[in-house]
């Protein structure tokens, strides 16, 4: 009979529900047949192994039944030989309330502590055994209910479906009444509490209000906070602290040996010497709490002079400490610590970039900026321990949408079976399904700040709730400092004042009128790139404008910023299309004309007359004297800005056409003049004995120079033709891109 009791105390039912074959290398939950179970070496553990209570017939009988029909109710068979002899004994009178009360508590061995009835709660909770956890309310609640029977029912039918993976008390908080605060006989604890349910994991906070009545711990109330789901499929990652103490050791290769030997020690080395021991080991969980989804699993970190002890509440750290201690693995040194960390740490700190755990845990919490590193080493620091949690966030929530859109992006941006990091604009992808990407209305980057936040230290918090503040868009760049630059929203026209540590003055891509693509972060009353940056020339801008009201979210006078998300998609496909299609800008001369070959063709009628005249205007630079196969011979002039070409050119200059924004502006050549003075080239003219021909660079200045031939030599020519072309440009990449 006690045999059966101390079965049912360990969990019998708990791990016939829970049990599966335990992973040494993951702390996790296995999913079978779309239901969440924790996996582990045994669920619960009792009080104490070697406990012989003396029980009255009455007693006796009673506990048995009661263990026989919740047995029956897991499908526990007993033997014939137990159930014939069951059938013979003589059935005693029913027990009262409170004598069942007085059995429980004689049962439990010991009086529990506060902390040890909230983890009691627990354990009766994971088993289903919800009597047990009756005997732990104040005797006020017991008679609200006939007895521990209704009560059981009642607790059954609500937590129906639900299987407790985790149970633990992880902070204990002091109460903001002064003198209830001094009260030693009322404790408020908060637990983390991990609830499969259905298809479904569900993590949430737990309050319990203990309180000490005669002697007795008991739970006056409780109060549940709000819960988070985890999508099925998934293990609950991020879902816990980790505690951490670091020793320094003299051999840490000795130690390593040590726990190579021990049994349920997991070793897993890398290339660096480095290694991390998976420790699967037995607690109490009455002391400890439930927790099926990690085993109640340690983890050791073995470093070239340092071991780091892990858990996932200080009080299995504690245990963990004693256990090798006891083996004699570590002496009585108090080393560093507890650290308290997020278990999304755990990833970073496996990719053997810190020297040592101090160095890390610094390094986690910001100690980065109070050691006076550079603000632009920082930002990327910062930048990169949360892209790498995000992404570890994305794989572990989101593995699917993540794939299917991925597969969908690669395949209609041509770079087909690539990953993110092959693909030419897989960082842009990332930005994407980060900060514009939604699921449920909600996008990733609030799932990761509502799912993980309250574990991440409170500096990474606020820069989350920079990133929430980014503002999407395309810049212009205005002004131009070092290291700096003022660059206004190209549609919402807002300024901003952006840090950039490779800005210099006169250097592309800092230049005005450059066009940014970029996601801007506040950071210290300054903007920041949020990661990817594009910049595109300035002839760039009216594409950009027009796709902006093809998708609807501008219409030349007004920004829709409510339809940035909806649209996201379509702006991320044409990023991808703008720096894979370069845009050839169309060339204006300084004066903001369109420029290109422009030539007027005249018929000579005085080929002498006309040479005569030409020589006696200082508009004219004789070049050369040139002959063409066929054509015979001619004479070649540079025309520059004198004389009448002067005033005329002025007036045109004082007059200026607006300047395509898609457009480079030519730089006009300079000669010295007979004087010795620079003067500008506006085109030049061509004279044979029965044609002459003006070329210059655009049909502005065309008509301007025929005018001023005409006036001299008109009597001399008649006018045949005139011909445009538009000035070609090599195709090259003008867009850059920063990261």
């Amino acid at each position: 009979m006690m045999m059966l009791w101390e079965h049912r105390r360990r969990g019998a039912k708990g791990i016939y529900v829970h049990y599966v074959i335990a992973n040494p290398a993951e702390s996790q939950v296995e999913w079978l047949d779309g239901i969440p179970f924790g996996q582990g070496d045994s669920l619960l553990q009792s009080l104490a192994e070697e406990h012989v209570i003396p029980l009255t017939y009455q007693e006796a009988y009673h506990v048995f039944e009661e263990m026989r029909l919740q047995l029956a109710k897991a499908r526990v068979e007993l033997t014939d030989e137990v159930q014939n002899h069951w059938a013979t004994v003589d059935r005693p009178e029913a027990m009262t309330d409170t004598h069942w009360h007085s059995l429980i508590l004689r049962l439990m061995g010991r009086t529990l502590d506060a902390k040890e009835t909230v983890h009691a709660y627990f354990q009766g909770w994971a088993i289903d055994d919800w009597s047990l956890v009756y005997h732990l309310m104040p005797a006020q609640m017991r008679t609200k209910h006939r007895n521990h029977l209704t009560y059981a029912r009642q607790m059954s039918k609500k937590h129906g479906g639900e299987s407790l993976l985790r149970g633990i008390v992880v902070e204990e908080k002091k109460s903001k009444n002064s003198k209830e605060q001094q009260d030693p006989k009322k404790r408020h604890f908060i637990a983390q509490v991990l609830v499969g349910k259905d298809n479904q994991l569900l993590q949430q906070r737990m309050h319990f209000y203990v309180e000490l009545q005669d002697e007795q711990w008991v739970i006056q109330r409780t109060r549940r906070e709000s819960a988070k789901e985890i999508p099925p499929g998934s293990e609950p990652f991020f879902q816990g602290l980790w505690y951490w103490r670091s020793f320094a050791v003299p051999n840490a290769e000795h130690v390593l040996d040590l726990l190579r030997q021990k049994e349920g020690c997991h070793v897993d080395e890398n290339d660096e010497g480095l290694a991390i021991v998976y420790v699967s080991h037995m607690n109490d969980a009455i002391e400890l709490g439930v927790d099926v989804s990690r085993d109640a699993r340690g983890q050791i970190w073995i470093g070239r002079r340092e071991i780091v002890l892990g858990a996932v509440s200080e009080d299995r750290l504690a245990s963990l400490l004693q256990e090798l201690r006891r083996e004699k693995i570590l002496g009585k040194q108090s080393g560093k610590g507890p650290f308290q960390l997020p278990e999304a740490a755990n990833y970073l700190y496996r990719e053997g970039h810190f020297d040592s755990f101090e160095e890390f845990t610094k390094a986690w919490e910001e100690e980065y900026r109070r050691a006076g590193e550079l603000e632009g080493t920082m930002i990327t620091f910062e930048a990169s321990q949360l892209g790498t949690l995000l992404t570890q966030f994305i794989e572990w929530r989101f593995a699917d949408q993540w794939k299917q859109s991925w597969k969908r992006f690669s395949r209609l941006s041509g770079e087909e079976n690539k990953s993110m990091e092959e693909h030419s604009q897989g960082a842009l992808f990332w930005e994407w399904f980060v900060f514009d990407q939604t699921i449920d209305n909600q996008r990733t980057l609030d799932f990761f700040i509502d799912e993980v936040g309250f574990h991440l230290p409170k500096g990474m918090i606020e820069k989350l709730e920079q990133w929430q503040e980014s503002v999407p868009g395309f810049y212009v760049i205005t002004s131009v400092e070092e290291k700096a630059f003022w660059a206004e929203d190209m549609f919402r026209k807002k300024s901003y004042y952006i840090e950039d540590n490779d800005c210099k003055i006169g250097e592309a891509p800092y230049e005005e009128g450059y066009i940014i693509f970029s996601r801007l972060i506040p950071r210290e009353k300054k903007w920041h790139y949020g990661g990817v940056a594009h910049f595109f020339p300035r002839w760039y801008r009216q594409s950009i404008e027009k796709f902006m009201e093809s998708i609807g979210l501008w219409n030349s006078s007004r920004f829709r910023e409510e339809q940035w998300q909806p649209r996201s998609w379509s702006i991320l496909m044409f990023l991808v299309e703008l720096c894979k299609k370069p845009i050839i800008p169309k060339l204006f001369t300084m004066e903001g004309h369109l420029a290109g070959m422009s030539r007027a063709v005249y018929q000579v009628k005085d080929y002498s007359a006309v040479k005569t005249t030409v020589e006696k205007l200082s508009e004219f630079i004789f070049v050369a004297r040139e002959r063409q196969k066929g054509q015979g011979e001619y004479l070649r002039y540079d025309w520059i800005e004198s004389g009448l070409t002067s005033q005329m050119m002025r007036a045109l200059l004082e007059d200026p056409a607006s300047k395509d924004l898609e457009g480079l502006c030519l730089n006009d050549i300079f000669q010295p003049d007979d004087e010795g003075k620079e003067v500008r080239q506006v085109g030049t003219f061509m004279l044979h004995k029965q044609y002459a021909v003006i070329d210059t660079i655009s049909m502005e200045r065309l008509d301007i120079l025929k005018h001023v031939l005409t006036k001299y030599c008109g009597f001399y020519l008649v006018h045949d033709e005139d011909f445009f072309e538009e000035a070609e440009v090599l195709a090259q990449s003008s867009a850059q891109e920063k990261q």
